[in-house]
């Protein structure tokens, strides 16, 4: 009879406990829930046996002695019994009231604390951002997390490795690289340390901190986009269009008819130079409008001509463009740099920071400063010429770095025996060429450094994984030299535009619209 009654005793117990609330309403901790649990069977039991005992009083005196071992020995008895005596009605209640809250270990019971919700849900995570230097992460809150686990991935290995850790279902990103890809995932975590399944994965690329650093700006690019313009550089044309397309040469999309020079890309617009003119419009194409023209320093100052603006870069806050200013009479000629704000707030329409210099000037963004470049003249007033000027080379070249109030950082001359032609930034080195010598000057250190002898000049170029992309028009050719092996290798017909964007070379045959990106050390057509 012993074998029969406790199990229903038990039984009895469970179902009896199921109709006063869920685990959660209980308010259970684990440190607590072995002896609460317990009371509750003992309880339940002495209930039990003076219910049932008018009708099994063959018994009473059995039950009677293991209700009041029960009592007496609280826990430790209830786990002495033995599995066999209680698997079957045990488990079905089991299913009833604990799921998963029973275990089983050298035959005897222990009680645990649930850990997981009742509903176990993957958490639906959402990223966005408003700019180059925060992404903003929520996801759907899980019940029962303690907290959650941010995962990244890692784009060279391509596995997903532990970010971080927060309370809430919300986070800032603030470790970021302007335009570049970060993808996410996120797990929630339980009281015990375990960590829930992962939510699909959500990438995002951050804006552009600067349209472009450096180039003869027909090209920029912002996440997995590249813009472009089939407008040859300093011939005006207005039969000319900007286009983008992706990196892998899909989704070729023309965005608008114009006449585009300097274009630039940071946030949703798009930036571009009109001769004299700077617009923006929409990513998409859309919302073309104007934002400063060059007229209105004409009209202040009274110059000979209309400036034209001959390089522009963007920043996520002021348009920075660079225009010579032609006199007739009076005074030389020199250049100007120009910033006015991207949306146009301020009530001064523009400011203008005078600088020395000629068309041929250097001109990028270096760290958060302004490098400029030029070669430097001997400028004075011709006697007896009624105001006409001579510039004569003085066998220097100045370069310069400036904040973007205007206030000059540094200023450096570099001696050169040949009118040197400045290539690109490799890191803190501006590299340039002297009679055929590559040099590197650091804008740190404030010092020139002989790299290599290059053994011929180049009247332009781009510097990209210690080789110099260039054209060769006595050639009809696009060739690379090698620096570290010296060797000039010939690998396209033809003369194509050139610009290193997304950390590779692109390639622009203006003409058929074709575009070609350097992919192990070939050039590769992708449109």
């Amino acid at each position: 009879m012993k074998k029969s009654i406790i199990p229903i005793i038990l039984a009895m117990c469970l179902l009896c406990s199921c109709g006063e609330g869920t685990l959660e309403d209980k308010d259970i901790t684990s440190a607590d829930s072995t002896s609460a649990v317990t009371e509750a069977v003992v309880s339940e039991t002495e209930s039990t046996v003076i219910s049932e005992s008018e009708t099994i009083t063959e018994d009473i005196s059995e039950t009677s002695t293991v209700t009041s071992t029960l009592t007496s020995t609280s826990t430790e008895t209830v786990q002495n019994i033995q599995s066999d005596e209680i698997t079957e009605t045990a488990s079905s209640a089991s299913e009833a009231l604990w799921a998963e809250t029973t275990a089983l270990s050298d035959n005897k019971i222990s009680l645990t604390e649930k850990t997981a919700p009742l509903s176990v849900t993957v958490p639906e995570l959402k990223v966005s951002n408003v700019d180059h230097s925060i992404n903003y992460l929520t996801w759907t809150e899980i019940e029962g997390a303690q907290s959650y686990v941010l995962y990244l991935l890692n784009e060279e290995t391509g596995a997903f490795e532990e970010y971080g850790e927060v309370k809430n279902n919300s986070c800032e990103d603030a470790k970021l690289t302007p335009n570049t890809k970060y993808t996410y995932k996120v797990a929630a975590k339980y009281s015990d340390g375990t960590v829930g399944e992962l939510s699909e994965e959500k990438s995002i690329y951050t804006y552009n901190k600067y349209g472009r650093n450096s180039s003869s700006g027909i090209c920029t690019s912002q996440g997995e986009w590249i813009y472009f313009t089939d407008t040859k550089p300093d011939i005006v044309n207005s039969d000319t269009s900007i286009y983008k397309m992706k990196n892998d040469g899909s989704e070729f999309i023309k965005l608008c008819d114009c006449s585009a020079e300097e274009i630039n890309v940071v946030g949703e617009y798009l930036y571009y130079a009109d001769y004299n003119l700077i617009y923006r419009i929409k990513t998409d194409g859309t919302e073309k409008e104007l934002i400063y023209n060059t007229e209105s320093y004409q009209e202040q100052n009274h110059c000979e001509f209309v400036p034209q603006i001959y390089s522009m870069i963007v920043s996520d806050e002021y348009i920075y463009f660079l225009f010579e200013v032609v006199w007739h009479w009076e005074q030389p000629d020199y250049d100007m740099i120009g910033r006015i704000k991207t949306d146009r707030t301020e009530e001064t329409a523009a400011e203008y920071y005078s600088l020395s210099g000629d068309k041929h000037s250097f001109w990028g963004m270096y760290s958060d400063s302004i490098c400029y470049g030029y070669e430097k003249y001997v400028i004075e007033e011709l006697p007896d010429s009624e105001g006409v000027w001579r510039n004569e080379y003085d066998g220097n070249y100045c370069v310069t770095l400036y904040d973007f109030d205007g206030n000059e950082i540094s200023r450096a001359d570099l001696s050169c025996d040949d009118r040197i032609c400045m290539l690109d930034f490799d890191g803190d080195n501006l590299l340039y060429i002297d009679s055929k010598q590559l040099y590197g000057y650091s804008l740190s250190d404030k010092k020139s450094n002989f790299i290599t002898a290059t053994e011929r000049s180049f009247d332009n170029g781009i510097f990209y994984n210690q080789s110099i992309y260039y054209n060769d028009p006595t050639s009809n050719s696009f060739r690379k030299y090698d620096i570290g092996t010296g060797k000039d290798i010939r690998l396209l017909d033809g003369i194509y535009y050139a610009e290193r964007s997304n950390d590779t070379v692109w390639l622009f045959d203006i003409d058929t619209l074709s575009v070609y990106m350097l992919e192990n050390d070939t050039f590769v057509k992708v449109h």
